[in-house]
């Protein structure tokens, strides 16, 4: 019997599901010896600690499972050797390169594959990035403090229409940035290595053409993974192309962006403002000179996440479970060559 232990928090009722809809499966979930959310659709809790008698009823578990539901977090490094059975192991984020280079799952797991949940956090992501987007061109913050002050003064803003959007990067999280940004009549760009989903933008921009795709986009909105290729791809050079009074936005990895050259930018006026969901190094210091800048905004990578998450990752596991039982290609499986 294949024995699936689900890792992190999730709703009863949701669990309850799982079991239903695969009553072959031996479904173990153990909230007593889980990390506690911080929030709904949380999976990355380390808090809270184990005692000798849970840790060995927890080592035990891990030792029976063939399927995990996504990473533990509290002791990634002993996973290799806890896990002995393991087969497959089904993430809840998209981007896991990071997670599975510094412990080496691939080379020390070489019979385990990984699914990664991409597409599970492109409405968020892309219904963020609109939120950052009208309240920076209609003034809504200018807005705000005028309530605040009891002040009746009319005002200018701007809009969106027949705006340029340049995504820099065409996944789910880019297609649907593009098809949300359409909607609202903006000119959508997009480049990529890969070449993939070039459909999904109104104009693609090769590789090779990716000086072009800079000068072009007066919002830019960086969706990429973090890899060697990716890692600074954004850089002091790259942000000088983007045209007078651009916009930048990061729901990708914190380090494909050089993040002092953004600060020079948005303290010059090059930039008008930008949003960042992520940051090199997480969490963003208290003393970053980033916090104090009137026209960024940031936040604590939280854009991705939806009290309806865990919805969307059951029926995305689901689909997985399915097809790994009756030996079908798995859904979002990790490329270790791509790292993603």
């Amino acid at each position: 019997m294949e024995k699936v232990l689900i890792v992190s928090y999730l709703e009863p009722d949701l669990v309850a599901r799982v079991e239903k809809d695969f009553p072959a499966v031996r479904v173990i979930y153990r909230p007593d010896l889980l990390p506690p959310p911080r929030y709904i659709s949380d999976h990355t809790s380390t808090q809270g600690k184990l005692e000798p008698g849970q840790e060995a009823e927890w080592a035990a578990l891990l030792g029976e499972a063939t399927v995990l539901f996504d990473f533990d977090h509290r002791q990634p490094a002993l996973l290799p050797e806890r896990a002995r059975n393991l087969r497959w192991v089904q993430a809840t984020s998209s981007g896991i390169g990071t997670l599975m280079q510094r412990w080496n799952y691939t080379e020390l797991m070489p019979n385990v594959r990984f699914t990664t949940a991409r597409g599970i956090h492109a409405i968020p992501l892309a219904e963020h990035v609109l939120q950052v987007l009208l309240n920076h061109y209609r003034r809504y913050p200018h807005a705000q403090n005028l309530q605040a002050g009891r002040s009746w003064q009319r005002y200018c803003a701007s809009d969106l229409a027949g705006r340029k959007v340049g995504i820099l990067g065409l996944g789910e999280v880019g297609k649907k940035v593009a098809e949300y940004s359409a909607a609202l009549g903006m000119v959508t760009l997009g480049t990529n290595r890969s070449g993939q989903n070039r459909e999904a933008v109104q104009k693609y921009y090769p590789a090779a053409e990716m000086d072009a795709f800079f000068r072009a986009s007066e919002i830019l909105v960086i969706t990429l993974p973090l890899t060697e290729a990716t890692r600074n791809l954004v850089s002091r050079g790259r942000i000088g192309q983007l045209p007078q009074g651009a916009y930048l936005i990061n729901i990708g990895r914190g380090a494909v962006l050089d993040e002092a050259a953004l600060g020079e930018a948005l303290r010059s006026g090059h930039l008008s403002g930008a949003a960042l969901d992520v940051a090199g190094g997480e969490p963003l210091s208290p003393g970053s000179p980033l916090w104090d800048l009137p026209n960024l905004v940031i936040t604590p990578h939280s854009a991705s996440t939806s009290d309806r998450e865990n919805l969307r990752l059951i029926a995305l596991f689901e689909d997985n479970l399915e097809r790994y039982l009756t030996r079908k290609p798995l859904l979002n499986l990790y490329d270790p060559a791509k790292g993603y």
